[in-house]
Order: C-alpha cells, then sequence, then structure tokens
C-alpha cells in the first residue's frame, strides 16, 4: 500500500512538472512571436475593422481609412474630411496609433501578415515619382511645417517642390520657389 502512494505522488508530481514545463515552453514561444510583430503589422491588422487614427512626428493627428502599405509607406483617404484627402504616410514618420485597448491586444494576437503583393514591396519613393509623374499639387506635411507645390524630382531619401500658386498649373514662369524636402522629415504628402 506504502509503495502504491509513493507510485502515485511521484506520478503526480511528473505530471505537475510536465504541465508547468509546457506552459513555459507556451510563454516563451509567445514572447518570441510578439518580438517578430512589426509595426506595420499591427497597423495592417488594425486597418482591417475600421479607420486609424494616427499621431505623427509633427504632432498631428490624421484618421484614415487604410486601402494600401507598402514597404514603408500606408495611404488611405481622411475618415472625416468631406473632401476625403487622400494621403501617403511614411511609417517612420508615426509616432502612435491612438485605440481602444481590445483593437490594440487584437493585433498583437493577429500576427504577422504576408506581404507577398508587389505594392508591398514598393518603397516610399516609388510612389512619390508616381505623384511627380501625374503632377499633382501635393500638401507635404513636415516636421518644421507644412509646404504646398507640385513635386519636381524624386531622388532616393529627398524631394524637389517646386512652390507655386496652388490655383495655378505647374508652370516654369509659375515656381516661385524650389525646396528640397528629405524624406526623414515628411510626415505626411496630402492631394
Amino acid at each position: 500500500m506504502r509503495w502504491e502512494t509513493l507510485f502515485a505522488d511521484l506520478e503526480a508530481q511528473l505530471e505537475r512538472e510536465t504541465v508547468a514545463e509546457d506552459q513555459a515552453i507556451e510563454a516563451d514561444e509567445e514572447r518570441r512571436r510578439l518580438a517578430r510583430i512589426v509595426l506595420r503589422d499591427r497597423l495592417i491588422a488594425l486597418a482591417e475593422e475600421c479607420p486609424l487614427r494616427i499621431r505623427l512626428t509633427d504632432g498631428s493627428v490624421v484618421e484614415l481609412v487604410v486601402d494600401r502599405f507598402g514597404k514603408d509607406w500606408l495611404t488611405g483617404v481622411a475618415a472625416q474630411s468631406a473632401a476625403r484627402r487622400r494621403y501617403v504616410v511614411p511609417l517612420a514618420a508615426v509616432t502612435g496609433v491612438i485605440t481602444e485597448p481590445t483593437r490594440a491586444h487584437h493585433a498583437a494576437l493577429a500576427g504577422r501578415q504576408a506581404g507577398s503583393r508587389l505594392i508591398e514591396r514598393l518603397d516610399l519613393a516609388v510612389v512619390l515619382r508616381e505623384l511627380c509623374r501625374r503632377r499633382l499639387l501635393v500638401e507635404i506635411a513636415t516636421t518644421a511645417g507644412m509646404r504646398i507645390g507640385t513635386i519636381d524630382r524624386v531622388a532616393s531619401d529627398h524631394l524637389d517642390l517646386a512652390g507655386h500658386d496652388p490655383e495655378l498649373p505647374r508652370r516654369a514662369d509659375a515656381v516661385r520657389w524650389m525646396e528640397i524636402v528629405p524624406f526623414g522629415g515628411i510626415t505626411s504628402i496630402a492631394c
């Protein structure tokens, strides 16, 4: 009878240790999974449900219905604007995303999203070159203030912005100034 009790105790102790070890392994795997999640992946998960309220490096907050994610940028339409302006936001300009605690938790659980579509591999310079090609009037918000004009050239880490009267198309005789704008200072581009 004593042997049976001894073996039952040993079996119960081994079972407790096995369960504790399995729980420690699961917790470690979850910590590792969370450590691999990048901001872009969480934004993708949050954007599936509703507009994102994004705080930018210039202190402003934009609320966007996000429709595309690139390698280092996102684009969407202003959620509260009657004009339905389109914004391009470099991910490096995002200093925070304002959301409810349950949404933040859900986005952490969503995990890594597959980036298989070509657009998800395009960087900010490609998007800016397309705006340049289309000769659209843009408002570029930077950490130093707002700039309005037409993008003339796009290099690897900066762009040339031609400043002209917003009411007039970009023509050589209408350009009043040119400004070289580093990508690192851009918080958003609206058109």
